[in-house]
C-alpha cells in the first residue's frame, strides 16, 4: 500500500478534516498547511514528507501506531530485491496463519481470511512482527530470527529490522531417533491430499496447544481417517478423523539444538 493511499486511508478513516488535522500536528510541533497535506495525498505527487511530520500525522490520525507513516514510507524507497524480500515474508506469514484452520475451514473461508491478512497495511504487518513478544520464545513457540535490510535515500539510512518466529519445537521421543527432543522442525504446508503415506506430520488435537510428530498412514482412499504411528513403541499409535486434528505441515527439516542436548 503506497504512502499516499495509507494516509488517505487514515484521514478518512479520521473522520477529520484537513485543517483539523493540520491543527492537531502544529500541536506535536509540525507546522504544515492543508494545501500540503492536500498536496501528500494527491497520488500524482508522490511526496513523502520527513520522519517527524508522518509521526506527526499518523498521530493527528489517530493510527495504530506512530511509526506506521514512516515504515511505508521506507517501504515505497526500497530497492526492489528488498521489497521483493519484505513480500516474501509476509506471504509466508500468511501462508503459515491458514495452516491453522486448514481442517477447519471451507475453500471460500480459507480465500476469505486470506484476503483479510493481505489487505492489512504492510507498515503495520512490519510493525507488528517486530514488536512480536519475548514471551512467546520462553513458552517454546519458536525462535526468533533477525532479517535487516538497509534502505538509502540521499543521507537517510535507515534499517528495518524483522523477528518471525521459525521452528516448532519438539515436546517429546515419540519420534527418536530420526527427531529427538528439544530440537525444531520447519515444516512444509500441503494440501490433505497432498500428504503421502510414511509422512511425518506435526499435528496437534483440536483444543490442544501441544504439538505432536507422528508418521502418517491413510486409512481410506478419501483421506478421512489417517492412522499416527511413532516410531519410538513406548509411545501410543492412534487412528484420528480429520474433525479431531489440525495438521499443521510435513517436516521438511530438522534443526538440532546442541545446548539442549549437551
Amino acid at each position: 500500500m503506497p504512502y499516499t493511499q495509507l494516509l488517505n486511508d487514515l484521514i478518512d478513516k479520521s473522520g477529520l478534516s484537513i485543517k483539523e488535522i493540520a491543527e492537531r500536528c502544529s500541536a506535536h510541533s509540525q507546522e504544515i498547511t492543508a494545501s500540503y497535506i492536500s498536496l501528500l495525498r494527491n497520488t500524482e505527487s508522490k511526496r513523502i514528507p520527513s520522519d517527524d511530520l508522518s509521526r506527526a500525522l499518523a498521530i493527528a490520525c489517530n493510527a495504530k501506531y506512530d511509526d506506521l507513516l514512516i515504515v511505508e514510507g521506507y517501504i515505497d524507497r526500497a530497492p526492489k530485491a528488498l521489497a521483493e524480500f519484505i513480500n516474501m515474508v509476509r506471504d509466508s506469514s500468511i501462508s503459515a496463519a491458514s495452516c491453522m484452520f486448514v481442517n477447519q475451514m471451507s475453500k471460500q473461508e480459507m480465500k476469505s481470511f486470506q484476503d483479510v491478512l493481505s489487505q492489512q497495511p504492510m507498515a503495520e504487518f512490519i510493525i507488528e512482527t517486530a514488536q512480536q513478544p519475548q514471551a512467546e520464545l520462553e513458552k517454546g513457540q519458536g525462535e526468533i530470527i533477525n532479517l535487516q535490510g538497509s534502505l538509502k535515500d540521499g543521507d537517510m539510512q535507515a534499517t528495518i529490522q524483522f523477528k518471525t518466529s521459525i521452528g516448532l519445537p519438539v515436546q517429546d521421543d515419540s519420534m527418536h531417533p530420526t527427531l529427538s527432543k528439544g530440537s525444531k522442525t520447519i515444516l512444509e504446508v500441503m494440501k490433505i491430499s497432498e500428504y503421502k503415506d510414511g509422512d511425518i506430520l506435526c499435528f496437534s488435537k483440536k483444543g490442544h496447544k501441544e504439538f505432536i510428530y507422528r508418521k502418517c498412514v491413510f486409512i481410506d482412499g478419501l483421506h478421512k481417517k489417517i492412522a499416527m504411528l511413532p516410531m519410538n513403541t513406548q509411545f501410543p499409535s492412534a487412528v484420528y478423523s480429520f474433525k479431531e486434528i489440525v495438521i499443521l505441515g510435513k517436516v521438511k527439516q530438522s534443526i538440532i539444538d546442541f545446548n539442549y542436548h549437551l
